[in-house]
Order: structure tokens, then sequence, then C-alpha cells
């Protein structure tokens, strides 16, 4: 993951494409707070799915 953000931050610093700021942004958000702000009806259609299913949703 860390590899990841770093190719990112060298792609936005470039200036090459500035909507990767956004993606960027998001890899600092841990699973723990995206699954805690959920509403209350999306956590029930997520139910016990994993993460990374949920993430494809």
């Amino acid at each position: 993951m860390n590899e990841l953000k770093t190719k990112i931050e060298e792609i936005v610093s470039s200036g090459k494409c500035m909507e990767l700021m956004m993606l960027k942004n998001t890899l600092k958000t841990s699973e723990l707070e995206i699954l805690q702000n959920l509403d209350e009806k999306e956590t029930l259609i997520l139910g016990n799915a994993s993460f990374d299913k949920v993430w494809e949703f």
C-alpha cells in the first residue's frame, strides 16, 4: 500500500494527473473509518461482506 501511495504522489507532484489526488486522499482513510461512516442502510446491505467485496461494490 505504501508503494502505491508513493507512486501516486510522484505522479500527482509531476502534474501529470490531478485526479489521482482524490485516490491518494482515499488511501489515507482507514477501512475502519470508511465502515464507520456508512449509514445504517448501507451497513445492512453490506452485512458480513468482506471489505474487498464492499470496495468493489
